[in-house]
Formats: C-alpha cells, sequence, structure tokens
C-alpha cells in the first residue's frame, strides 16, 4: 500500500484522484486545500489529516518523513500557476508525483523540474496500475515506442519540418538527436521514422536521417518491423490511402483512413474520418466497434485507442479486450504503447 498526499483538495478533479488511490488500494494519509469544504474526503479515506494551510501541511509531512513513514506520491490538483511549485514540493520530500495538466504554465519552467528531478528521484510515464499515470519529464506533441522499449517524441522546440525529435535516454532525460517532425513511430530495433510537416517520410540511420520515397499523415510500424502509412492522396471520405513498406517503395492496399499503428503480426489496425475504427484480416478490413482519434499497438499485441469522449487532457483511453473496449482512465490526444503492454500518452496540456 503506498501513501498519498493531495494538493488541491476542493478542486473539481480531485474526487476522481481520491476514489482512484480508494481503488488501487492505497491510502490518503495527508491533503490540504485552502477552502474547507471537502467532506468527500470522508467517503473515501475518514482518517486523512486535512490541512487549509501549506505551512502546516509540509510540517505535517516532514514529520512523517522524519517518522520513517514518507509520503510515496502526492497527487496535485491545485490552479494550473501552482503547479510547478508543488510538484517541486512533492519531489523536495523524495515522492513521486502526479500532476493534472498542464504541467506549467511556461515551457521553460520543465528545465527547473528536471533539476530538481536529477536532485532526487526520476519518474517513468507508466501506468499506475488500475486509474492513475506517472508523469514523465518534456513536454511532447507525438510519442512512438520500439519493440525494444526505446522511446522518442516529437517535441515543443520549432524546428525546420516541425518540431525538435528526442530520445528518452534514462528516467531523467531526454537527448534531441536533430530534425524537425511531426509524427514518429519507432521500429522493433529502435529506429525512428518520422513525417514532417510537408510529409516528408525519413527513416533514421547512422546517425543521420534517410529521405524515404512517398509522403504521408500518419505513420505506424509493427512489432515484426513491418512499415504502414497513411498517405497523402485522398481516397473518398473516409481518409486517405492505406500503404505499406516493401523494403523499396510503397504498396497501395485499399481504404481509406487519418490514423495507423500496426500489431506484432504485422496487420495495421486504422481509424477513418469518422472515428470508425478497423483492423486487416485474411486480405480485408474488419470493422472493430467503438470510435477513436488515435489508436496504439503494443509489440505484446495489446492495442489502446484514444477514445471520442472527452476529458480534462483531451479524449477518453481505451483498451481492447478482444471483445470491446475497456475504459483505463486518463485522458489524451497521442498514444503508443511500450512492449510490455504499458501506454505512454500526451495530454492536450501540449497540443
Amino acid at each position: 500500500m503506498k501513501k498519498f498526499a493531495l494538493i488541491g483538495a476542493s478542486g473539481y478533479i480531485a474526487p476522481r484522484h481520491m476514489k482512484a488511490i480508494k481503488e488501487t488500494g492505497n491510502d490518503l494519509v495527508a491533503a490540504m486545500d485552502k477552502f474547507d469544504s471537502v467532506g468527500i474526503i470522508d467517503s473515501y479515506f475518514p482518517n486523512t489529516q486535512f490541512f487549509t494551510e501549506f505551512e502546516r501541511f509540509d510540517r505535517h509531512v516532514e514529520k512523517l518523513k522524519r517518522d520513517k513513514l514518507p509520503i510515496d506520491y502526492v497527487s496535485v490538483c491545485s490552479p494550473n500557476y501552482l503547479h510547478d511549485a508543488h510538484i517541486r514540493f512533492g519531489l523536495r520530500i523524495g515522492a513521486d508525483v502526479i500532476c493534472e495538466k498542464p504541467i506549467v504554465l511556461n515551457p521553460w519552467n520543465i528545465d527547473a523540474l528536471q533539476e530538481i528531478e536529477k536532485e532526487t528521484q526520476g519518474v517513468d510515464k507508466k501506468r499506475i496500475p488500475s486509474k492513475g499515470w506517472i508523469l514523465s519529464t518534456g513536454l511532447a506533441r507525438d510519442i512512438g515506442i520500439g519493440g525494444n522499449g526505446v522511446v522518442y517524441v516529437i517535441g515543443m522546440n520549432p524546428r525546420a519540418g516541425g518540431y525538435g525529435i528526442w530520445r528518452r535516454i534514462n528516467n531523467n532525460d531526454w537527448q534531441e538527436i536533430g530534425g524537425g517532425a511531426v509524427r514518429i513511430d519507432v521500429d522493433d530495433k529502435g529506429v525512428p521514422w518520422v513525417i514532417n510537416s510537408i510529409g516528408e517520410i525519413f527513416k533514421r540511420e547512422a546517425d543521420n536521417w534517410r529521405l524515404m520515397p512517398g509522403r504521408a499523415n500518419d505513420i505506424g510500424i509493427g512489432g515484426d518491423g513491418s512499415v504502414w502509412i497513411i498517405g497523402t492522396n485522398i481516397c473518398g471520405d473516409g481518409g486517405f490511402g492505406i500503404w505499406k513498406w516493401t523494403g523499396k517503395d510503397w504498396m497501395t492496399f485499399d481504404g481509406a483512413a487519418l490514423k495507423i499503428d500496426v500489431d506484432k503480426n504485422g496487420d495495421p489496425w486504422v481509424v477513418n474520418t469518422y472515428g470508425d475504427i478497423f483492423k486487416r484480416e485474411n486480405s480485408s478490413w474488419k470493422m472493430i466497434g467503438g470510435k477513436a482519434k488515435d489508436i496504439g499497438v503494443g509489440s505484446d499485441g495489446s492495442v489502446f485507442i484514444i477514445g471520442t469522449n472527452p476529458g480534462g487532457g483531451g479524449y477518453g483511453i481505451w483498451k481492447w479486450t478482444g471483445s470491446g473496449w475497456n475504459e483505463i482512465g486518463g485522458s489524451a490526444v497521442a498514444i503508443s504503447v511500450d512492449e510490455s503492454g504499458n501506454p505512454w500518452v500526451v495530454n492536450s496540456a501540449v497540443s
């Protein structure tokens, strides 16, 4: 059982955090808000110590730490302009931090948080089992994960062709590798493929970007190394053409879509203009129930979507069970899935 502290307990989003903490079998030991209309705490954690003054809350948390009962996680649900200060507080007491979007108001404020993380501990983007999410460093527009677990993102810093391309080198740091793009995915060997702002496709080779033939709007790579794209040729009202890399050029397939990812067997899953979801089976498209805005498929076979139901950070996140979609909590605008079936997402704080 992990011990949680929550800042901003009277906010509209705080009850969701309390519910998630409860449902994951953990304990909320301390909470703080300058307003005391927080009776809902009692329905989840009647023994929580509640404070209306941050100084007393701080003192209580420090006492727990000295008594060898340290806080494991701090949930930040306070007003946006206080987020970075409260994240710093959480890191300084040795806890991991779960923060509502936006993480910070200005992208450059992330740098200070990264420095504090180096002095304390790293955080990881993988989901806490069941409802919660762990905040990773940095800001991104798109994310791609290879079959070997390597993580790349399209950042927020403008570059020719789009935005900076970054590789995750450890729990704390990202390394910019050069180039600019707007969409990314990563193959089974950890090699990134990107699409820039004019649809050009590039593959990383020997620390350089190799221009590939064709133009694309989205790209997906399977656990077997198969590379598929959504092209730029309009195909009816479902979106754009669907193409597969042969090793030398692109081979066209029937159908049309806007988003794509590929499973461990090399079969593509797509989302069209209407949000309809299809999977390629036996040389034809099988319609899957549900609606989506983005899709991510892990090399272990796990399939997740960004749905169409609005949430605080974008849209609901759903996992395929084999017969339907199960909402897992949280909201986002872009998704990728690692080799263990853990989803990594980007929310609308930076979209």
